[in-house]
């Protein structure tokens, strides 16, 4: 990683007040017009970093391990992430595709042992 941590507000690109600002306020799951300026404003961050790799594929990593002091501030964390991911994803204009590496690593694992089942 060529910001130096693992957390949000250094991973998602090269201005940090921008990534963590993301993060900051619980209302941005809620309200649609803040969403779409967060989601602008990461996707932005996104694309800076990715110009500092030669593929197609960005990993942002979204927090170190002892970066939430609670079960209800990583589920807050998590819901603004995933509307943000949403939003991003349902601009066609955007020419963006944003995936949840855990949620599409679990989705293998769980056929991969379906397959494994089958077989035996």
């Amino acid at each position: 990683m060529p910001y130096g941590s693992y957390d949000h507000t250094i991973t998602c690109g090269p201005n940090s007040k921008v990534c963590s600002s993301i993060f900051q306020d619980p209302q941005t799951s809620i309200l649609p017009n803040k969403l779409a300026t967060i989601s602008l404003k990461l996707l932005e961050q996104l694309r800076s970093k990715s110009m500092l790799f030669n593929t197609n594929n960005l990993m942002y990593p979204v927090g170190g391990d002892f970066h939430w002091a609670s079960v209800s501030e990583w589920t807050v964390d998590l819901a603004i992430l995933r509307n943000v991911m949403e939003y991003i994803n349902s601009r066609d204009e955007l020419y963006t595709e944003v995936k949840d590496a855990q949620e599409t690593l679990h989705k293998h694992r769980k056929e991969k042992t379906k397959l494994r089942t089958k077989i035996q």
